[in-house]
């Protein structure tokens, strides 16, 4: 797979956040989208979104050609 870059967007109508490779010519292709979790109280429910953080961080280190050629994924 050839190097691409990472482009997040959030819709903040939607609740939405979606990741999109970029490639070297700047063709934008969907990798996945996926609802904000529903979090009121931030300080409640910081281990809920420390759990969205980590996986959101997780999709985006597994999808790089680069990161997984570092550790041999």
């Amino acid at each position: 797979m050839k190097n691409h870059y990472h482009q997040i967007e959030i819709n903040e109508a939607d609740k939405m956040i979606s990741i999109y490779r970029i490639d070297n010519s700047g063709s934008r292709t969907l990798y996945t989208s996926t609802e904000l979790p529903a979090i009121t109280d931030i300080e409640a429910e910081m281990d809920k979104f420390k759990e969205f953080a980590a996986i959101l961080g997780e999709n985006i280190l597994f999808d790089s050609p680069v990161v997984r050629k570092l550790y041999k994924i």
